[in-house]
């Protein structure tokens, strides 16, 4: 390796930042002020981490009404068992 890499000029401290965190009551306000649609989209993606591909990828029968339930296989992982 070489001589120099912990020489000061090569190094820098990186101290982690804490991002802001919003006001829960303005989030409730304006997720509840967006359209059904748009409400859907957005509750699945803060309460089930899914993007885009995976809502677009939703199907019926993952659906269970009586049960208030969500199942499905992730979109990277289908193909796994």
């Amino acid at each position: 390796l070489p001589l120099n890499l912990a020489h000061d000029l090569l190094t820098f401290e990186l101290l982690p930042k804490e991002k802001p965190k919003p006001v829960m009551s303005d989030v409730r306000k304006f997720i509840g002020e967006l359209p059904d649609r748009f409400r859907l989209y957005t509750l699945l993606a803060a309460n089930c981490g899914m993007n885009n591909g995976d809502i677009g990828y939703l199907e019926h029968r993952q659906i269970d009404f009586a049960a208030r339930t969500l199942t499905r296989k992730r979109v990277k992982t289908k193909k796994w068992a």
